[in-house]
């Protein structure tokens, strides 16, 4: 029952991902739902308050009918482009290494967490065993950086 439930868990969780990755490019190609204009052109009007009005809407005319291109579209995306590459890449991966997980905390930070009173009493009232409480700070299945990324470019 754990393991299924596990499996539910990650199909969601990666369904969530699928569609913020599809809305953030979205957002950032076809623009936002109310304006029309590709969120990284919203910051640029932010700037135009101390312009008087009629120059306000003069700039708002000509904005409203310059076109934007395919290359300004990757302009304003460069961020995104090598995550979808990564992202691609890794999929290409076998399933061991897909599913590898990274490490938010070195072990010697666990340890030393753990070996504090205020850690130690922390723990205690959250009802966790001492047995567990490794477990309970970080997935003994991580691995540092390092190691992913040296289990990535094999």
């Amino acid at each position: 029952a754990e393991e299924g439930l596990m499996m539910t868990t990650r199909g969601f969780f990666r369904g969530v991902t699928v569609v913020a990755l599809v809305r953030f490019c979205n957002l950032a190609i076809f623009g936002h739902a109310f304006t029309g204009i590709p969120v990284a052109q919203r910051g640029i009007r932010r700037y135009s308050s101390v312009l008087t009005r009629l120059a306000q809407e003069q700039k708002q005319v000509k904005e409203e009918k310059k076109e934007v291109s395919r290359m300004e579209i990757l302009r304003q995306t460069w961020g995104a482009i090598p995550l979808v590459f990564l992202l691609g890449y890794i999929s290409t991966k076998d399933e061991k290494t897909r599913r590898l997980k990274i490490c938010v905390r070195s072990w010697e930070q666990i340890d030393d967490y753990i070996a504090k009173p205020a850690g130690q009493k922390f723990l205690t009232d959250k009802g966790i065993p001492r047995d567990k409480w490794r477990d309970y700070l970080q997935d003994p299945e991580c691995v540092s950086f390092g190691e992913w990324w040296e289990a990535i470019k094999k």
